[in-house]
């Protein structure tokens, strides 16, 4: 018996000691390092802590580059809430335009190209997407509205395809409306959808076609197509164009895009 106690006593008093130390580093990373143990958290998969800590370090350092990792942390968990929070915070620093284009210009050294996140082509236009998502999956819509119209000019040109900031919007739950000048914004975007054909259709007969573009004004197409369609079920004289027309006219682009990808 006294041999038995001799061999499991050190074990036991082994663990305990390893088992204390364990926990007195992580108080020290939990209260000193939050960033590092946020970084650890998200390795393991663990997306919701690794947001809890990356706030902690917000509050400590108030660096840009961590509002930055904050707000895409709360877009990879979807919480929604946390994502308007950080992207108003992020979006209203005057660091925000140079921000957000030098990730497209790294992401453009990158074999990955710019379309590095999605087929939303840019930082600023995927970030701005992924706010207007979760304002309406708040119920927000009107918020949301109004922030698309302000950030869409909806005019596309060979330099600038500029930003489409209506993904995710137009739910058939949705009361269009409470929604301001809705009719003549109907109009406008069924004009955008048609410039955005022709600037396809150009762009896919020219000998040496831009792939980025094409493929990028393609997948705007597809979600433009796709709100007209919801827009049209609301109310089918809002949009000139019948459901087949628009389905014709993205079956084409769909046979064209392959060429570019």
């Amino acid at each position: 018996m006294g041999v038995k106690n001799n061999i499991v006593k050190p074990i036991f008093f082994t663990f305990l000691a390893m088992l204390s130390l364990l926990i007195a580093v992580f108080f020290v990373f939990h209260f000193a390092f939050p960033l590092k143990l946020s970084k650890w958290f998200y390795s393991m998969g663990a997306n919701k802590l690794a947001v809890t800590y990356m706030e902690r370090a917000y509050e400590d350092d108030e660096d840009y580059n961590t509002l930055y990792s904050l707000l895409n942390l709360s877009i990879k968990t979807e919480n929604h809430e946390k994502v308007e929070t950080f992207f108003e915070k992020f979006y209203a620093d005057d660091n925000y335009a140079l921000y957000v284009s030098t990730i497209d210009a790294n992401n453009a050294t990158k074999n990955v190209s710019n379309l590095v996140k999605s087929s939303l082509y840019s930082e600023d236009n995927y970030l701005k997407n992924k706010y207007i998502l979760a304002l309406v999956s708040q119920g927000k819509v009107e918020k949301a509205y109004d922030f698309a119209l302000e950030n869409s000019a909806l005019v596309i040109t060979e330099e600038n395809i500029g930003i489409y900031a209506y993904k995710y919007m137009f739910d058939n739950e949705y009361e269009f409306s409470v929604l301001e000048n809705f009719d003549s914004f109907c109009v406008e975007l069924e004009n955008y959808f048609n410039e955005n054909l022709n600037y396809f259709f150009h762009m896919t007969r020219v000998r040496e076609p831009q792939p980025i573009n094409s493929l990028v004004v393609g997948c705007r197409i597809n979600e433009i197509a796709k709100n007209l369609k919801t827009i049209k079920q609301y109310d089918s004289a809002l949009i000139t164009l019948t459901e087949e027309q628009i389905n014709e006219y993205v079956l084409e682009v769909s046979k064209r895009m392959p060429l570019f990808v």
